[in-house]
């Protein structure tokens, strides 16, 4: 790695945490966390959504997947994904979420808490988690791919003879 390299690295694992610790502070409670005391726009949650479902996998996978359609999909596979990602997202946005607010909820959990009982509520969380887990060691995984790509070795073909 160059210097530059080296450079961004740090101001990245340095400035992070100290943008945290200055925008964390301004928070008070759970509601201003997570729905910003119901002082938010439906457009800012939805880029916030949008940004906190897009992931390296989307990024490397979805242009490679509908480049390597076959014709007869016409190449136009994951254009319908997108418009079902926004398709939803608007649904959460204009239905969901409006209910969360009038029932004073901050997470999906409390609803399903507030709704079929503290079991329901432990057993969806788990399994978040759980699967979280899994995604994210996949994303890892999936990231560490084009590093390695571009770190290996790169092998120089002879020229050809004759």
């Amino acid at each position: 790695m160059r210097a530059l390299d080296i450079a961004i690295i740090v101001v990245f694992l340095v400035g992070m945490p100290l943008l945290g610790i200055l925008i964390g502070g301004r928070q008070k409670s759970a509601t201003d966390y997570f729905i910003s005391e119901k002082k938010i726009s439906w457009w800012v949650v939805y880029l916030s959504v949008v940004s906190a479902e897009t992931s390296t996998l989307t990024v490397l996978s979805a242009p490679v997947v509908a480049y390597l359609a076959p014709e007869q999909a016409g190449g136009m596979t994951y254009l319908t994904l997108a418009f079902g990602y926004i398709v939803g997202r608007i649904i959460v946005s204009f239905v969901l979420l409006p209910r969360y607010i009038a029932g004073d909820l901050v997470t999906a959990y409390a609803f399903l808490g507030k709704r079929y009982g503290d079991g329901m509520r432990a057993t969806a969380s788990v399994t978040f988690q759980f699967t979280r887990l899994l995604a994210d060691g996949i994303r890892l995984f999936a990231t560490a791919i084009p590093i390695k790509v571009w770190y290996s070795p790169r092998t120089v073909s002879p020229r050809p003879t004759g």
